[in-house]
């Protein structure tokens, strides 16, 4: 199959979960993230803002805080994501794709300043080739030596866990995927200094 058949049979899969299973599903995936999560103190870990019934984050937040791990989320700006230091209580705008953003007034992140990405997942192999969305945005991040110098991790629901598909010569892979049920190391990754694994 495809990515763009793979990637419309897993979307459908996803959003036919009811409410409360999903609801179930995002705290399993959140308490899986924390259990393995690198957490320096002074990096911020990047996230998202949950989409058609994505894996929802919300309640990482809260557990970062406590941690006094910063917490920095995307905005798309033309076809690149700028990264930017959110707090709860920060406001949020509705951005180009229909996904909340921060104000481009907000904290901007740079590379140095992040410890992991945390990258949306339609789905994935466990080799670390990711489906998206089709738009790139991750890819065309991660191919700049500054960021796809940080360890990757992606999200995805069990549903979403692929067996094998052919990448695109641009698609950028993952070092790590996070599903409620388990995280798996796509590769090897030397990552000392940040404690990873």
């Amino acid at each position: 199959m495809n990515k763009a058949l793979l990637r419309k049979d897993l979307l459908r899969r996803r959003v036919a979960m009811n409410s409360t299973d999903w609801d179930n599903r995002n705290a399993l995936i959140c308490e899986k993230i924390l259990q393995n999560l690198p957490s320096p103190p002074h990096l911020s870990v990047l996230g998202y803002f949950s989409i058609r019934q994505e894996p929802d984050l919300s309640d990482l937040w809260p557990q970062l805080r406590s941690r006094a791990i910063s917490f920095g989320v995307p905005r798309c700006v033309d076809n690149q994501l700028v990264w930017h230091r959110w707090e709860p209580e920060n406001k949020l705008v509705v951005g180009a794709f229909g996904i909340l953003e921060p104000e481009a007034t907000a904290h901007v992140l740079q590379a140095q300043d992040v410890g992991v990405i945390l990258v949306p997942c339609v789905g994935c192999d466990r080799r670390g080739n990711r489906i998206g969305y089709g738009g790139g945005f991750y890819d065309r991040l991660l191919a700049q030596a500054k960021w796809g110098s940080i360890p990757t991790v992606g999200v995805t629901f069990d549903l979403g866990i692929v067996e094998r598909f052919e990448a695109d010569e641009w698609d950028q892979p993952l070092n790590y995927i996070c599903t409620e049920t388990n995280w798996i190391v796509c590769n090897e990754l030397i990552c000392n200094e940040l404690n990873c694994l």
